[in-house]
């Protein structure tokens, strides 16, 4: 099952982004955590209206290869909501709130 996590510059400059760690999750429907995978760490130069795609394959297993049991889980990102960059070419270092395409940080999907 495909997931992405896409990240994108909306201003009119290049930037230059520094670290940005992101993690995929798994949590059952009390909210544990069944798996967490850290993803490739965002950063660097990201030209204008240009973005960073992380895709994620799940095969619907757990943390320890165990195949989740039919029923309800969330499946969502985390990463942090404030980030620092700099206009490419200067050293000013600039926070930023990341404005999500989404109002939710995970999906709920149903294993069957």
């Amino acid at each position: 099952m495909p997931f992405k996590f896409n990240l994108v510059n909306s201003s009119d400059e290049d930037i230059v982004l520094d670290s940005i760690p992101v993690k995929f999750y798994v949590k059952d429907n009390k909210g544990k955590y069944l798996l967490t995978r850290t993803l490739p760490t965002i950063k660097g130069k990201l030209a204008s209206h240009y973005g960073y795609e992380l895709n994620i394959a799940w095969n619907q297993k757990d943390a320890i290869g165990n195949v989740l049991s039919p029923g309800k889980y969330y499946v969502g990102f985390e990463y942090p909501r404030d980030i620092v960059y700099s206009k490419f070419g200067s050293s000013e270092k600039i926070k930023h709130t990341i404005q999500p395409l989404y109002y939710v940080d995970y999906i709920e999907i149903t294993v069957k």
